[in-house]
């Protein structure tokens, strides 16, 4: 009778071996699994992380982009205006250079080479002439605001 209760022990054990070790190949296979569905929800995650950065970049370069557009628009409308401008400017001086420069009377010629010394002196000489201050002004090359300066002293010394 001990040799039955030996066999079936003997068997008990093998079975328990055999239990133990298809068990730790199971848990090794899961744990496997299981790790490999760990890593793959973190990959998921970090995907989901950077497609949100991706979002977030792409509306940023485009809001941008919308302000160079807005920008490059009033800049080109801006040269638009200064080449019309420029194009007024033009035709005026066109207006301009047709006509004849007007010449000075014999007599303020004359006196515009003949007249020596500070402007102050010339200023002077020509208002005594009669010669009105914006011809001097001309003449002289200075503002009229200078000559009726300069003749309003010269009056107050006479």
């Amino acid at each position: 009778m001990i040799t039955p209760i030996l066999i079936v022990s003997m068997n008990l054990a093998v079975f328990l071996v055999f239990y133990l070790y298809i068990k730790r190949r199971l848990d090794r296979a899961l744990k496997s699994d299981e790790m490999a569905n760990r890593a793959r929800t973190e990959i998921n995650q970090m995907i989901l992380e950077l497609n949100q950065i991706t979002d977030r970049n792409i509306s940023l370069i485009e809001d941008r982009l919308n302000a160079l557009t807005e920008i490059l628009s009033k800049a080109d409308k801006s040269i638009v205006l200064m080449n019309r401008e420029v194009e007024k400017q033009d035709s005026r001086a066109g207006v301009y250079s047709h006509l004849k420069p007007r010449s000075l009377p014999a007599n303020q010629a004359a006196l515009k080479t003949e007249s020596t010394g500070t402007a102050k002196e010339k200023v002077l000489e020509l208002h005594r002439q009669d010669v009105p201050a914006g011809s001097i002004a001309k003449m002289l090359n200075i503002t009229v605001a200078e000559a009726e300066f300069i003749i309003s002293l010269g009056d107050k010394k006479a």
